[in-house]
């Protein structure tokens, strides 16, 4: 890949794990953290090289210890524990600890966009298709036949029925 390409990260978030990633009370930036985590990702299927078995490893997903993260993140052990284990609390990330490694799924990378292409992350989980939604077919949401009954419903949007869904179950 030519050094002067820039990759691009799809990814989504829910307001919940912005906030999260936002909160500023700390010395290390949580997005920052993130940012690390997705430029770890693999774009392709490759072997585990430290977990062994003949594993492979698909896109979106990697593997790195907590001593190898505290070094990349200049950081304390601990504070990469609870990092790790509040982003998989929130549904960013799914670890699986092994022997001697851990191999992180990042569940928030839809894809990549290099140039004019885009390669799509097999890991990528939502709770909703959104482009049923921009395209106006919100009858697969669950909870949105409700929504659209409920006469003081605004137009529909991702947020409002997503909300509305949330607060009415």
């Amino acid at each position: 890949m030519n050094m002067g390409t820039k990759i691009f990260y799809q990814f989504t978030l829910s307001s919940e794990q912005l906030d999260y990633l936002y909160d500023t009370r700390y010395r290390k930036s949580r997005m920052e953290f993130l940012m690390h985590l997705l430029k770890s990702a693999l774009m392709t299927s490759a072997p585990a090289r430290l977990t062994g078995n003949g594993r492979m490893l698909s896109p979106g997903q990697f593997e790195k210890s907590e001593l190898q993260l505290s070094k990349e993140w200049g950081c304390d052990r601990k504070t990469v524990a609870k990092v790790i284990a509040r982003f998989n609390d929130l549904g960013i990330i799914r670890s699986e600890p092994g022997k001697r490694t851990t191999i992180h799924t990042m569940c928030c990378l839809a894809g990549w966009i290099i140039g004019n292409i885009r390669i799509g992350c097999p890991t990528f989980r939502q709770s909703y298709d959104y482009r049923n939604i921009r395209k106006g077919q919100l009858s697969d949401i669950p909870g949105v036949d409700r929504f659209l009954a409920n006469p003081e419903a605004d137009y529909p949007t991702i947020s409002n029925i997503e909300s509305f869904i949330l607060n009415n179950q």
